[in-house]
């Protein structure tokens, strides 16, 4: 966690939670790179998702991503899932973010087929990887192998947090 001009505590990774790691991305970036492989292995992730492309059916974690209609989706989220209250912190979000009291979370490990084997070569209990849409398919499977192999488990944004906080 790291304290921001506020005050406010974003995490940024948690070195304290033990045997985890977190991967999610936007539903557009899931969609055409590793959503399919997250669910045919059981992988917990989360998902920022729009007004647009919120799925009352969707399994995995939704988080709110919405900067217009933050309300209107906040609302659905209540209805049909489990509402986290997480914010992943952009330019874009962050006034409404900090005015509805989320947790706020960003993160420096982004996977793009630049970034690949760097973060491969120092995954660590607590890390939270962002993955981006142009990451290659088979990168994203080779972290998420990675990850596994160092005995970690994946598992969602809330999952994280709340074991942070026990």
């Amino acid at each position: 966690r790291v304290k921001d001009q506020q005050g406010d505590s974003i995490v940024k990774s948690d070195k304290k939670v033990l045997k985890n790691a977190t991967l999610f991305c936007t539903v557009e970036d899931c969609v055409n790179t590793y959503l399919d492989k997250i669910k045919e292995n059981n992988i917990e992730a989360s998902i920022l998702v729009t007004m647009d492309n919120f799925n009352k059916n969707e399994n995995l974690e939704q988080i709110n991503n919405e900067v217009n209609k933050y309300k209107d989706l906040e609302a659905l989220i209540n209805k049909y899932s489990n509402n986290t209250h997480i914010c992943y912190v952009t330019n874009k979000n962050e006034k409404i973010c900090r005015k509805n009291q989320k947790y706020l979370v960003k993160t420096d490990k982004i996977l793009n087929n630049n970034t690949f084997i760097t973060l491969k070569n120092s995954i660590e209990s607590g890390d939270i990887y962002y993955v981006e849409k142009n990451a290659d398919v088979k990168n994203i499977k080779i972290l998420i192998n990675s990850i596994i192999y160092k005995d970690l488990d994946i598992i969602s944004l809330s999952r994280m947090l709340s074991e942070e906080r026990d």
